[in-house]
C-alpha cells in the first residue's frame, strides 16, 4: 500500500500543490487504494495486486492536459559537482573535527610540559597546534564555498549515489554519538580518580582533554558526513535553487577571519590565565556554529 501512496507523490511532486491538484491526488489515491483492496480480496499477490492498480493509473501527462498544467521546468545538479562534493564531504567533515581535537590536544598538552618544567615547549606546542587547527577551518571553508552549486533536483542516478554515499553513515553515527559522549565522561572520570589517587592536577587534566579531544572528533566528524550530503536531497531547505552565491562565499571568509581573530584572543587571554587554555577551545566550534545560524538566517531573509 505505501508504495502505491509514494508512486502517487512522485507523480504529483512536479505539479502545482494547488487546492484543486491536492483534491484530485486525494480522489485518485482513495481510488487506487480501493482498487488495491478489491483485488487483494478477490485473492491476488500483493506485489500483482500493486502492480495492475499503478498500470491502471494512466499517463501524468494526459492529466496535467486535462487540467490544463504545465509541469515546470526543473534544472538537475551537475553530476561531476554530485560527484566533486560527495568526494570533498569526508575531507571537510576531517579536517574540522580534526582541527578541534588538534587545538585541544595541544590545550592538554601545555599543562604536562609546565609540570616537566618545559614551558617554552608547551607554548611552541600549543600555539603549533592552534595554528594547524585554525588553518584547516580556513582553508577548508573556503574550498567548501568554492565549490559552485547550481540546481534544484537531482537525477535518479545521482540520487541513488547520495543515498548510497549517506547510507553507511548514518550507521555509523549510531555508534559514533554515543562513543563520543563515553569518551568525555571517561575523561571527567579520569580525572576524579587521578585526583582521588592524589595525582598532580596539571597530569589529570591532560588525561582528561585527551579522552575530549576524542569524543569531539567522533561527536563532530561522523554528523557532518551524514548530513551534509542533504543538500542535495533537499534542497528546499536550502533555497528555491540551490547554488553557492557571492553572499556564501563572503560568509566563508569573514568566517575565517574570525576564527583567526578567535585564536588570537584566546591565546591573548590563555597567556595571562593559564586556566583559560583547559576551557577556552569551546570558542573554535561556537564561532563556527553561531556563523552557520547567521548565515542560514540572512540567506532565509533573501
Amino acid at each position: 500500500m505505501q508504495q502505491i501512496r509514494d508512486y502517487v507523490d512522485v507523480m504529483f511532486k512536479s505539479l502545482p500543490q494547488t487546492q484543486e491538484v491536492l483534491g484530485i491526488k486525494a480522489n485518485i489515491l482513495d481510488s487506487m487504494e480501493t482498487k488495491y483492496e478489491q483485488y487483494r480480496q478477490e485473492g491476488m499477490e500483493e506485489a500483482t495486486a500493486i502492480g495492475r492498480v499503478i498500470g491502471e493509473f494512466g499517463s501524468i501527462d494526459d492529466l496535467k492536459e486535462a487540467l490544463n498544467l504545465e509541469e515546470p521546468s526543473v534544472e538537475a545538479f551537475d553530476s561531476t559537482t554530485v560527484d566533486t562534493y560527495l568526494k570533498f564531504i569526508p575531507k571537510f567533515a576531517t579536517a574540522i573535527a580534526g582541527g578541534v581535537s588538534t587545538i585541544i590536544v595541544g590545550t592538554a598538552l601545555f599543562p604536562l610540559f609546565e609540570y616537566l618544567n618545559l614551558e617554552i615547549i608547551g607554548y611552541v606546542v600549543f600555539l603549533t597546534a592552534v595554528i594547524i587547527g585554525v588553518s584547516l577551518f580556513i582553508v577548508y571553508g573556503l574550498r567548501l564555498g568554492n565549490i559552485e552549486i547550481t540546481g534544484s533536483e537531482l537525477t535518479p542516478h545521482d540520487r541513488e549515489r547520495v543515498n548510497a554515499f549517506k547510507k553507511p553513515y548514518k550507521k555509523q553515527m549510531i555508534v559514533a554519538i554515543p562513543s563520543g559522549i563515553a569518551m568525555i565522561l571517561l575523561g571527567v572520570l579520569s580525572t576524579i580518580v587521578m585526583e582521588e589517587l592524589g595525582i598532580n592536577d596539571n597530569l589529570s587534566g591532560v588525561g582528561m582533554l585527551m579522552f575530549v579531544a576524542i569524543g569531539v572528533f567522533f561527536l563532530i566528524s561522523v554528523p557532518i558526513k551524514a548530513e551534509m550530503p542533504s543538500r542535495f536531497l533537499n534542497p528546499e531547505n536550502h533555497g528555491d535553487a540551490m547554488h553557492t552565491t557571492a553572499q556564501e562565499k563572503k560568509f566563508g571568509k569573514i568566517t575565517g577571519a574570525l576564527m583567526g581573530l578567535t585564536a588570537m584572543v584566546y591565546v591573548g587571554i590563555g597567556l595571562m590565565n593559564h586556566d583559560f587554555f583547559a576551557i577556552g577551545w569551546i570558542m573554535f566550534p561556537v564561532v563556527a556554529l553561531l556563523m552557520t545560524l547567521i548565515e542560514a538566517i540572512f540567506t532565509k531573509a533573501e
